[in-house]
């Protein structure tokens, strides 16, 4: 009585159902190895950012630049240009400071 298989299963809708079902476990298979893709890339990412950061304090030490701008110990009158100190690979620029 049991061991055959019932009328039920032999319908469409069921069929239907079981097919859903195996896209169902194969998405959530799929979601679970993405998540994974993306740990291991956040991973990757934080080892370039260390690698870079040790590149760069590497560079600063080889090619002796100040790690930080000295101040400029000048005074500053009113309307005179202020010179904006100067970071690595950038130029220096100038602005005019005054009322009008």
């Amino acid at each position: 009585m049991g061991c055959s298989n019932s009328k039920v299963d032999d319908l469409p809708a069921v069929a239907l159902c079981r097919e859903r079902l195996t896209f169902l476990d194969e998405a959530i298979h799929q979601r679970y190895a993405l998540a994974e893709a993306h740990v291991a890339y956040i991973y990757s990412l934080k080892g370039v950012g260390h690698s870079l950061h040790h590149f760069i304090e590497q560079a600063l030490t080889t090619t002796g630049l100040p790690e930080s701008p000295e101040p400029n110990p000048k005074t500053h009158k009113k309307g005179d240009p202020v010179v904006l100190p100067r970071r690595l690979g950038s130029p220096q620029f100038q602005l005019r400071v005054g009322l009008r």
